[in-house]
């Protein structure tokens, strides 16, 4: 695996982590007044999963990439137009300024 790929593979879980993480403090913001009523241990267990779910799923969301693209076929055979992100072409990653 070249350092392109890494750093492909790092983006993508930086930005799916940091998606879901806003997206659950919104929810969970939301929700705060539901969650007092509820008591303090769903406000926890909440707090809880908003913590950790965007973190695994951004692993899983890597794993799967990382899977299709050692085990996958290659679904196009040039890649100069798109930041093509798997295991072989990583080299390309590092010349896209906005990695």
């Amino acid at each position: 695996m070249s350092l392109g790929s890494l750093a492909g593979f790092a983006l993508v879980f930086v930005v799916t982590t940091w998606t879901l993480s806003a997206a659950g403090v919104l929810a969970l913001s939301r929700a705060q007044p539901w969650l007092r009523r509820v008591g303090p241990m769903a406000e926890r267990r909440a707090a809880e999963t908003a913590a950790i779910v965007p973190v695994l799923l951004g692993m899983i969301a890597v794993a799967t990439l990382l899977l299709q693209s050692t085990f996958g076929v290659d679904h196009c055979a040039a890649h100069g137009h798109h930041a093509h992100l798997c295991v072989t072409h990583g080299t390309q990653w590092i010349e896209r300024t906005w990695v």
